[in-house]
């Protein structure tokens, strides 16, 4: 796929463990892990071959995976807070 020093852009759309690794900013064993338990997309056109990666992927998977903050009912007023920690030292 490779034309003089150019790659194609469909081989610049795919990445090794290595380098997908690299990106998520985790070990190689760690992203096998997600690929044994099926929780990360990944491409293996070989049975029992090499497996792939794509960016866009990978990115989606982090984009997806956002934890929302738990938002406070109610905050303490500062009598409350002397309450608290009255109650914790015993007064």
């Amino acid at each position: 796929m490779k034309k003089g020093n150019q790659i194609s852009t469909v081989e610049q759309a795919f990445m090794s463990a290595k380098s997908a690794a690299k990106y998520l900013d985790v070990s190689v064993s760690y992203l096998y892990g997600l690929v044994r338990q099926r929780l990360i997309a990944f491409y293996r056109p070989v049975e029992n071959g090499k497996i792939w990666f794509r960016e866009a992927d990978l990115y989606d998977w982090v984009m997806n995976s956002r934890v929302e903050p738990v938002k406070k009912e109610t905050s303490w007023g500062e009598e409350e807070q002397r309450a608290f920690i009255r109650s914790r030292l015993g007064n």
